[in-house]
């Protein structure tokens, strides 16, 4: 209803339409290992993340846009620039703000997002494993289970497996099952991974496995006269 100062009135109507706040998956903790550089802060791929928040029910939803932001003034305001990917934490845990936005009705939700980087475990380069080839064949059955404690080096909830190979180790697969069998020498090189069995996180070192060939005695031996 509208009246004019004339005494006039126009009655109409329009429709309230409310929307509502877009629903997502929060995702409160983004964590990662660090990097070869033991400083606590490393790059978060915070991307890899927004399939994760805009899937509701293991149904994606295309028309939800995440932000990423340093305060939730920033994230309620929509700030532009917004937190780019990937993004160098500044401090150990680092606690971030997130927008999700509907692209269709603008209605937008925020909540906290913690990013925490994981130490990785500091494992002790052994010193080379040597056995002696009593049958001179050059091949000794390893117990490589013998090192497992100076490669730990006493770090509490560390886990060691052994790997062939540099790019075994780092996939974690396969695992070398003790004893294991050199397949050359006299010296062959194998890399044992230590991780953190509470959250994955991993370091590698080399160890060497030396194969000593023994004397041998002749069978006969000319007399001393």
């Amino acid at each position: 209803r509208a009246v004019n100062l004339e005494g006039c009135v126009t009655v109409s109507s329009f429709d309230l339409i409310i929307d509502t706040v877009p629903i997502y998956t929060p995702v409160p903790l983004f964590q990662i290992c660090d990097d070869s550089t033991p400083d606590g802060q490393t790059d978060f791929d915070l991307d890899s993340q927004n399939n994760n928040i805009a899937t509701v029910g293991g149904v994606f939803n295309p028309d939800l846009t995440v932000t990423y932001h340093l305060t939730e003034t920033d994230a309620e305001a929509g700030t532009i620039p917004s937190l780019t990917s990937p993004y160098t934490n500044s401090v150990n845990p680092e606690f971030i703000w997130l927008r999700v936005e509907d692209d269709i009705t603008g209605c937008y939700g925020d909540f906290q997002m913690e990013l925490l980087v994981n130490p990785l475990p500091t494992p002790v380069v052994p010193a080379d494993f040597i056995e002696c080839d009593e049958d001179n064949d050059g091949e000794i059955a390893f117990d490589l289970a013998l090192k497992d404690t100076e490669i730990i080096g006493g770090q509490p909830g560390v886990l060691i497996t052994y790997h062939e190979t540099i790019g075994a180790a780092q996939a974690g697969t396969p695992v070398l099952v003790s004893p294991y069998t050199n397949t050359s020498g006299p010296i062959q090189t194998i890399f044992a991974r230590a991780e953190f069995t509470a959250t994955g996180c991993f370091d590698i070192v080399p160890m060497n496995l030396v194969v000593n060939p023994t004397p041998i005695i002749p069978t006969t031996i000319t007399p001393i006269e």
